[in-house]
């Protein structure tokens, strides 16, 4: 049987004091979280997962390991798309079973997908316009891939654009399945609100403009998931979009790969 939802943790009015006094008023404010199993796992995971992967996973970690490459190529994008996909998801999802926690809390299900596919393809249809004009702008332009060597040839895109998919899996799954879909029965709205801080901080570096518009695309991309009670169509949308991006950057730099 699944376990009931707890109560929603509430700090109490009374002022804490020196001590025993203060340790006793920690340790009732704390109680009830310890015994959310649900709550701890996925904040610690997330903030976990994050933190690492800004210390192992970027294109400098791999430089590091293995060399910077001769000539332009994806393999370093890789090893961050990819490892990236197995930190955010494959582990947490590992360590869901080993810890006993049911992964439909954490919003792998499919959940509503007539809601999820007909909200996704709309968003998408209102963020295209504003992606095609970015990438008409020198900074966005200059920017995506993100990767000098993806244009190398057909293969070589297709190739990037299926690891970067994968690294938005690992994405959405942190924030949208561990820090919303699992925390909105017990935060409610506020839930929305919290998992948008630390996206939008991992946007730092972008072109300022998509950094700042990472908040509102964090907001939706949260009530996206909420509403449908999965993070796959976030996941969805990001990479498409992404994807979208990369190819117009391409075009209007007159950068893309022939057909062979």
């Amino acid at each position: 049987m699944p376990e009931q939802d707890p109560e929603p943790v509430e700090i109490t009015g009374e002022e804490p004091q020196t001590g025993s006094a203060a340790i006793a008023w920690v340790r009732r404010q704390l109680e009830p979280l310890v015994t959310d199993r649900l709550t701890l796992f996925s904040g610690l995971v997330a903030a976990v997962t994050l933190t690492a992967s800004r210390y192992h996973l970027s294109t400098g970690e791999y430089r590091r390991l293995f060399g910077a490459p001769s000539t332009p190529d994806i393999a370093e994008h890789l090893y961050w798309f990819v490892g990236s996909f197995a930190l955010f998801f494959v582990l947490p999802l590992s360590l869901a079973r080993l810890f006993r926690i049911d992964w439909r809390a954490l919003g792998t299900g499919l959940g509503d997908v007539r809601y999820g596919l007909k909200a996704t393809a709309l968003l998408y249809l209102v963020m295209l316009p504003f992606v095609v004009g970015a990438a008409f702008s020198p900074a966005f332009a200059s920017h995506y891939p993100m990767s000098g060597g993806a244009s190398a040839s057909l293969r070589t895109l297709v190739g990037y654009e299926l690891g970067y998919a994968s690294y938005f899996v690992g994405w959405e799954f942190v924030f949208r399945g561990l820090l919303c879909v699992a925390l909105f029965p017990r935060l409610g709205g506020a839930a929305l609100v919290l998992q948008t801080i630390p996206f939008a901080v991992m946007h730092a570096g972008k072109p300022e403009a998509e950094a700042y518009g990472s908040i509102v695309a964090g907001l939706a991309l949260g009530v996206l998931a909420v509403r449908a009670r999965s993070f796959w169509y976030g996941a969805l949308l990001h990479a498409a979009v992404a994807t979208t991006m990369d190819l117009a950057a391409l075009a209007t730099s007159h950068r893309l790969p022939k057909l062979p």
